[in-house]
């Protein structure tokens, strides 16, 4: 619908707001983008320790919610994450079926470093 298309059209410019500035918020999502593009990185080779390069494909993903804004993240376990619940769920949100999503901070084996993520709201859908 247009009001659909607008906000779509208005998130290729600027979103409203980043997720990870956002964490411990619900948000009732009724539709995504997911963006697709190329990143070359230096990694070393774990046999000769020499500095290699790689092209690996990064995502950006986009939530829209029901009060018409738009949730931008680059985070690859964000995207992995969004992807595992619409996958198991076996429906992706709309206006007519919206998905409550709270944007987390995952711990990392690393201490001191977490993944942004996304946890499905059980029941309020």
């Amino acid at each position: 619908n247009p009001e659909d298309m607008e906000m779509l059209v208005a998130s290729m410019d600027e979103v409203d707001k980043k997720l990870n500035e956002e964490v411990g918020q619900v948000l009732e999502v009724i539709g995504h983008t997911i963006g697709t593009y190329q990143k070359k990185e230096e990694v070393t080779d774990e046999d000769t320790g020499e500095l290699k390069e790689i092209i690996r494909t990064k995502h950006n993903l986009v939530l829209f919610t029901s009060d018409g804004k738009s949730h931008a993240t680059g985070s690859e376990a964000c995207f992995q994450s969004y992807g595992l619940i619409v996958g198991m769920l076996k429906r992706t949100p709309s206006r007519e079926n919206p998905m409550k999503l709270q944007v987390i901070n995952r711990p990392a084996k690393e201490q001191g470093h977490s993944y942004l993520g996304l946890k499905y709201i059980k029941g309020e859908n």
